[in-house]
């Protein structure tokens, strides 16, 4: 091969890589929604008729899902550390999940996340820094 065509070929090489980087990073995106829906679906206390029964399930358990929405909160602050060097990335994970994670945050009873602080240091470190998406 001559020096142009793997001059060519490493600039496909990287754009490749650089299309597969945002590929991953729209995947994981995808399933985070997925399993913020799920999350908050099942936080939901408006339930239709037919789930009435599903509600006294030993799998509504408050404290089971503080133990799941603690792995999105990690998930959050993971990505948040991701993009500290881009002022635009961190603006916009803020802004496009934080508000979610503030939801989230806010659909437990402060009893029970007082009562695992200890076990929930990601969710200890987001009600420090709550404010900024109260303005």
């Amino acid at each position: 091969m001559s020096p142009e065509q793997l001059k060519d070929f490493s600039k496909a090489v990287t754009s490749l890589e650089q299309y597969q980087d945002v590929y991953n990073l729209m995947a994981f995106g995808s399933q985070i929604h997925t399993t913020f829906q799920m999350l908050y679906r099942t936080m939901n206390q408006n339930f239709p008729v037919p789930t009435m029964a599903w509600r006294y399930s030993p799998e509504y358990d408050m404290e089971k899902k503080l133990f799941e929405a603690e792995a999105l909160f990690n998930v959050y602050y993971n990505l948040c550390e991701a993009a500290k060097d881009s002022v635009e990335w961190t603006k916009k994970i803020e802004l496009d999940i934080g508000k979610h994670m503030s939801f989230l945050y806010g659909l437990f009873p402060r009893a029970i996340v007082d009562k695992n602080a200890a076990d929930l240091p990601y969710m200890v470190r987001f009600d420090v820094e709550k404010r900024k998406f109260f303005r």
